[in-house]
């Protein structure tokens, strides 16, 4: 299976509808073809290192990426999960990945039979 191309990738907030709640950061989902998850992402990345202070990004031992990668991926998986009714084939293919893949991220997460 392959990832979807990367206009779509880049479009799929300007093709969503517009009625959506507005987020955290008082812009809502789906203004800005994208801009609004990306402010959203960098504003928890921000608070996360601010609250972590110097310390303790010294002893994270530079896997703030890894870090970060595993805590995006619980709440994407489930979001699209319960959008498409638990169907890993459909979420699969939203995702872009193989099935096998995904069943594998989902047993990283303990989703596997949820």
């Amino acid at each position: 299976m392959h990832a979807e191309p990367a206009s779509w990738v880049e479009n799929a907030d300007a093709q969503a509808p517009e009625t959506r709640e507005p987020t955290a950061a008082g812009a809502t989902a789906g203004s800005g073809g994208g801009d609004a998850l990306q402010l959203l992402v960098r504003e928890a990345v921000e608070t996360y290192l601010q609250d972590l202070g110097e310390v303790g990004q010294q002893q994270s031992n530079g896997h703030l990426y890894e870090l970060l990668l595993h805590r995006v991926e619980l709440p994407l998986l489930q979001a699209v999960l319960q959008h498409v009714q638990q169907n890993q084939t459909r979420a699969a293919r939203i995702l872009g990945l193989n099935r096998g893949t995904l069943r594998k991220k989902m047993q990283l997460h303990g989703l596997l039979g949820k």
